[in-house]
């Protein structure tokens, strides 16, 4: 929910208030799993985890034109997470008389932040210059009871300056940035602070007619979430166990973007491919602790690895059967995962394609598409999309559209999700299926319309905003 005030002098001010709050309430995301493990009785699990989150703010925002093409801009926003969270764990071997192990743990979070950012752009005869900061403040207190006990404060800040320029040298289109951030935590007498060096690079230019060759590099940090810098240590089940690491630190990603567009007459193509060189980035890693009596244990948590390579080619392909009235495309990529951690080494490839057919005639639009699984994969963990299919068909009446199609057509099992661990110590998969999904019929209907006198708000050219409870979860 939110309420805004805009006002707008066009090609002078631009001021804009807003007071938000998002709400969040899963009481009933309850689950049962029955767990088969060589040699030993059948486990039935009972999950019951439930969370509220209200997170309200306020977002400021001014901009304003200045003579000789420069405008300046300013955003600060104020947010305040409030996070209540529980989780309940039960496990039978039985007939559900008494259970085996039980765990319970809850969490009361609070967190407050503060983020500013502003930005000047001035154009010159042949180029556009470009730069901000950005700063951020925060505090985060998370108390956890139950099966786990515990208080945890952190305050962490965040500083970001940039600068960028943008032109044209001949046929070149260029785009030069660079920055530069620091990043500081405290928590439990420990403090933390980081450097990062930001550079980025775009260059675009034209081979022959139609066609045109692009090429972007970044650097891009990646920071450790709240809740994984948490030391809280979360008993699973019986012999799972979550915990976290202060010790994190930022990783960088090094990222090379190559594209070839060609257009002509009805055909529209790109081809392109990309190198993300992660290093030292934060992924999973399970240890197994044995016990003198015969027990063990496996401990989940997340650390700086080595690196994670992904190497990624794609191609588009976009054809006007009847120019304005009847489209195909096709997307299909291949990727590639090089994942080296600290005690093991994976890789993993897969494909991916997806079609798709458009039609548009007067007040009529109909569209179709079918696609595969979109796999990622990082650190020791597979993650598989979803085979999507579908089409629909609708119609306008002035300003009333309306529609009919269906989602997964032919598919019994409906929306099926997937996900695997492939860890030399534990081996795990699951599949998640909704089958109402499957051959799902829909109807639509929107109309759209206005009332009383017209404003002309200006547009934000900044929008930050603050997500991050730090709960562990």
């Amino acid at each position: 929910m939110e309420v805004s005030y805009n006002f707008t002098e066009p090609d002078k001010h631009v001021f804009n208030a807003v007071m938000r709050g998002n709400f969040y309430n899963s009481q009933r995301r309850g689950f049962r799993q029955t767990v088969y493990e060589t040699g030993l009785p059948d486990l039935t699990t009972f999950q019951d985890p439930k969370n509220k989150t209200y997170t309200p703010a306020i977002d400021l925002y001014y901009q304003a034109t200045l003579p000789r093409k420069q405008w300046l801009a300013v955003n600060i926003v104020g947010t305040h997470i409030i996070d209540d969270y529980k989780h309940n764990y039960i496990e039978y071997s039985n007939e559900f008389t008494h259970p085996d192990s039980e765990y319970r743990y809850a969490t009361d979070g609070r967190k407050y932040s503060l983020i500013g950012e502003g930005i000047y752009d001035k154009e010159f005869s042949h180029l556009k210059f470009t730069s901000g900061i950005q700063y951020t403040q925060s505090y985060t207190r998370n108390e956890y009871t139950g099966d786990t006990e515990a208080l945890t404060g952190m305050h962490n800040s965040n500083a970001y300056l940039y600068a960028q320029i943008q032109g044209k040298l001949i046929k070149l289109d260029y785009s030069l940035g660079v920055g530069g951030s620091r990043q500081s935590f405290d928590q439990d007498d420990k403090g933390y602070t980081y450097y990062t060096f930001r550079p980025v690079v775009s260059l675009s230019h034209p081979l022959w007619k139609g066609a045109s060759l692009r090429y972007n590099f970044r650097i891009t940090p990646t920071l450790p979430s709240l809740s994984n810098l948490s030391g809280i240590r979360q008993q699973a089940n019986e012999i799972e166990v979550n915990v976290g690491n202060p010790d994190l630190t930022p990783y960088r990603s090094y990222i090379n973007q190559f594209q070839l567009n060609y257009q002509i007459s009805r055909l529209t193509m790109r081809f392109g491919a990309l190198y993300n060189y992660r290093r030292n980035p934060i992924m999973g890693e399970v240890h197994r602790i044995d016990y003198t009596e015969g027990s063990y244990l496996f401990e989940y948590q997340v650390n700086n690895q080595r690196s994670l390579s992904q190497f990624n080619s794609n191609g588009y392909l976009q054809y006007q059967v009847i120019p304005d009235l009847l489209s195909v495309s096709t997307y299909v990529a291949f990727s590639r995962y090089i994942s080296r951690g600290n005690t093991y080494n994976h890789y993993y490839s897969n494909w991916f394609y997806n079609g798709n057919i458009n039609f548009t005639k007067g007040n009529w639009a109909a569209f179709a598409y079918i696609g595969n699984r979109y796999n990622s994969f990082f650190g020791e963990n597979i993650y598989y999309g979803e085979s999507s299919s579908g089409f629909n068909v609708n119609y306008r009446i002035r300003d009333i559209r309306l529609g009919a199609g269906m989602w997964y057509p032919f598919q019994s099992r409906g929306w099926v999700g997937r996900g695997r661990k492939i860890s030399d110590l534990v081996k795990e998969s699951s599949t998640t299926y909704i089958r109402n999904n499957g051959n799902m019929v829909t109807l639509s209907f929107s109309w759209n319309f206005n009332y009383g006198r017209k404003h002309q708000a200006g547009q934000k050219k900044l929008n930050n905003a603050d997500y991050d409870s730090g709960v562990v979860k």
